[in-house]
């Protein structure tokens, strides 16, 4: 449900709808796609090398549920009080005619971005590797069905509906981090 709830394409559906709208239509299935697959190996990189990198610095799960929940919760509530579509607009504005990679703005950080994976080191650390590739493996075909039929999910439920999930979403994102929070500070008092 985490996961979910921080990386869904549902709520973000105008934006991907406007970033790909220069992409010939024969290439959209195929620029999208590359987009979430190279985000989301991105993000596997950053999850198996964290660990090594936490290590070394001394820090703990308990360290990594206060930083990521806070990270979660102003995440949250930024998008509860401003609109997601408007925050991540100001990241493909672009005067070039040439089509950016899909990798970024794209992947990263609209597919994927910081909340995504704070979420993913979070339950690495709790759940194991094992049970979070298959929690992201359904993800990712969910958010690939998705990114699929945005075109038309899109002009079905329109932008207000899509806003809606959206906000939705952000509270339940909200609700996690707090609780990531709450259990990050208890484990490092004891």
């Amino acid at each position: 449900l985490a996961l979910l709830a921080v990386s869904t394409v549902l709520p973000i559906l105008p934006v991907v709808h406007e970033m790909t709208e220069r992409v010939p239509r024969s290439d959209r299935t195929a620029y999208k796609t590359s987009a979430l697959l190279q985000a989301n190996l991105a993000a596997a990189g950053f999850v198996l090398l964290s660990p090594i990198l936490f290590s070394a610095l001394g820090l703990n799960l308990d360290h990594l549920r206060i930083a990521g929940g806070t990270v979660l919760m102003v995440y949250a509530t930024h998008d509860i009080l401003f609109s997601r579509v408007e925050r991540k607009q100001r990241q493909l504005h672009d005067d070039s005619d040439d089509l950016p990679p899909a990798i970024a703005p794209l992947g990263l950080p609209v597919l994927v971005g910081p909340a995504t994976l704070s979420t993913l080191l979070v339950l690495s650390e709790v759940h194991g590797l094992t049970v979070l590739a298959v929690a992201w493996l359904a993800n990712l075909v969910l958010n690939e069905g998705l990114l699929l039929a945005s075109d038309r999910l899109f002009t079905l439920l329109g932008e207000g509906t899509s806003r809606a999930v959206g906000k939705i979403m952000s509270l339940v994102l909200a609700t996690l981090g707090a609780g990531m929070l709450e259990a990050g500070i208890r484990g490092a008092v004891q």
